[in-house]
């Protein structure tokens, strides 16, 4: 589910005064209108202060700002009175300020979308965290260590439910992405097959075929043309879910890595004073959880490895993602045996 849209189920007085806080930045409105190509863009990847990303930093700003423009357009075209009166007018007035403001400092403004993308999931983080309270309070006046097992344990769920979401995420780009690389094929089956036909009758073309062959072989190229630049935009944004995900697996990873080492620590103190040792229930559950993951996680090169030929730096971000999971994979066999 889209972060914008989980949002919606958050205290709405947070993200308004979140917005409301941004007067520099994007507006609350903004946000509800590009909601969709705001979240798969790779705002993260950026380093701000790093001279070397000045040009894609560049490049970001002005496809945004193109984007807006063409949302405000839609509005104008839609035939609804209050979009074309409204929404369209307090639209184009953000689109102004933002022009004013970022066109010189397009850095500023993609600090500013990373700014605002953390502060919101934060705030979807409270909110979802917000049913543990009762266990927090009931720590906070003296409750027991089994209280404790269990709020770690409702954390580390928490955690899951996020890989979860980003694999189904992840599952649906690369499904796209198997769409689109049949609709680039098939295109290109066409043109190679009409192409032929047409040089084995060319000394019989009148001028009209030969048009007729220019004009779909100009149909062809921006078909092409635009399938590429779809298939570029999903793996910028599959790119992005996998470090997302990669960053839930090495924390879950950490997290059970210390649940053993407590469990061992607490195993040698079992044998000096004889005090009952904990379970292994709840260990062995989060590492079934996280086993479960890295499965899943470790089967996305093999479905990627066709559609990375031509894309040598996505291969390279694909590679370090599949080498990173085997690592966590391996480390977590050392651990547990």
């Amino acid at each position: 589910m889209a972060l914008w849209q989980r949002l919606s189920s958050c205290n709405v007085s947070l993200v308004q005064e979140l917005y409301s806080r941004n007067t520099v930045g994007i507006s609350g409105l903004v946000r509800h209108n590009l909601s969709e190509y705001i979240e798969s863009r790779p705002w993260t990847r950026y380093n701000v202060e790093d001279p070397a990303h000045e040009h894609e930093i560049r490049q970001e700003f002005n496809n945004f700002m193109m984007t807006l423009k063409w949302k405000i357009e839609d509005f104008r075209n839609s035939g609804d009175m209050e979009k074309i009166m409204d929404t369209s007018k307090r639209l184009e007035e953000q689109y102004n300020n933002l022009f004013k403001n970022f066109t010189n400092k397009p850095h500023d403004f993609v600090a500013n979308m990373q700014h605002i993308l953390q502060e919101e999931n934060k705030i979807l983080m409270a909110t979802e965290t917000a049913d543990m309270k009762p266990i927090v309070d009931g720590l906070d006046n003296g409750g027991d260590a089994s209280m404790m097992a269990d709020l770690q344990s409702s954390l580390f769920s928490l955690s899951f439910r996020k890989v979860k979401d980003l694999n189904a995420r992840i599952d649906e780009s690369i499904d796209s992405l198997d769409e689109k690389s049949d609709m680039k094929r098939v295109t290109q089956e066409e043109l190679q097959r009409k192409t032929a036909h047409y040089q084995q009758r060319m000394n019989q073309l009148s001028e009209v075929d030969q048009n007729n062959m220019n004009h779909m072989r100009d149909r062809c190229m921006r078909t092409l043309h635009t399938i590429h630049q779809q298939i570029n935009d999903i793996m910028v944004h599959l790119l992005t879910l996998l470090e997302q995900t990669l960053t839930q697996l090495k924390t879950s990873h950490q997290s059970i890595s210390t649940e053993i080492d407590d469990w061992k620590e607490d195993q040698r103190k079992f044998m000096i004073s004889g005090k009952r040792q904990k379970p292994l229930d709840s260990i062995e559950r989060d590492a079934c959880y996280l086993a479960d993951a890295l499965t899943s996680c470790a089967g996305y090169y093999t479905r990627l490895r066709n559609h990375l030929d031509e894309m040598a730096e996505q291969r390279a971000h694909v590679l370090e993602f599949h080498t990173e999971v085997i690592s966590i994979i391996r480390a977590m066999m050392l651990k547990c045996f």
